[in-house]
C-alpha cells in the first residue's frame, strides 16, 4: 500500500533534461539543475565507462549513467563522446530503480507509487 506522501510526491515531481556536452565542463549548471529538480536527465556526458562518478556531483542525488565509448584498451583515442545520465534526488530512493537497456542511447527510472511510472532518457544522433 502507498502512502499519500508518494502521491504527492507523483504530483510534485520536477524534471529536467539537459544535453550537457561535457558533464565535467557542465557541473555548475547540472548542480542547479539539481537545486530546482527531482530527476535530471543528461545526455552527451562524453564520460568513460571508469568515469562514472555521478553520485558525486551533488550530495541529495544518487545517479546512474551509461558510457557510449567502448574501451578495447586502456588508450583512449580521440575525444569522448554521447552517454547518458540519470541523476534523482535520494529522498525517491525508496520509491524508484534505475533501468539500463541493451542500448547506450536509452535508460531509464522507474517510480513505484499507486502506479508504476517510467521515465527515460534518450541520446539520438540524426
Amino acid at each position: 500500500m502507498f502512502s499519500s506522501a508518494h502521491n504527492e510526491i507523483m504530483e510534485s515531481l520536477r524534471l529536467q533534461s539537459f544535453n550537457c556536452k561535457n558533464l565535467k565542463s557542465s557541473l555548475p549548471e547540472i548542480k542547479s539543475l539539481c537545486h530546482n529538480s527531482d530527476i535530471v536527465l543528461l545526455q552527451e556526458t562524453w564520460l568513460a565507462p571508469n568515469d562514472l562518478m555521478l553520485n558525486e556531483i551533488h550530495p541529495d542525488f544518487y545517479g546512474k549513467g551509461v558510457s557510449a565509448i567502448e574501451i578495447e584498451s586502456s588508450v583512449l583515442r580521440g575525444r569522448a563522446y554521447g552517454g547518458i545520465a540519470i541523476l534523482w534526488r535520494k529522498a525517491l530512493s525508496s520509491i524508484s530503480s534505475p533501468l539500463l537497456f541493451d542500448d547506450t542511447r536509452i535508460m531509464g527510472i522507474e517510480i513505484r507509487t499507486h502506479v508504476k511510472v517510467v521515465i527515460q532518457c534518450l541520446y539520438a544522433c540524426l
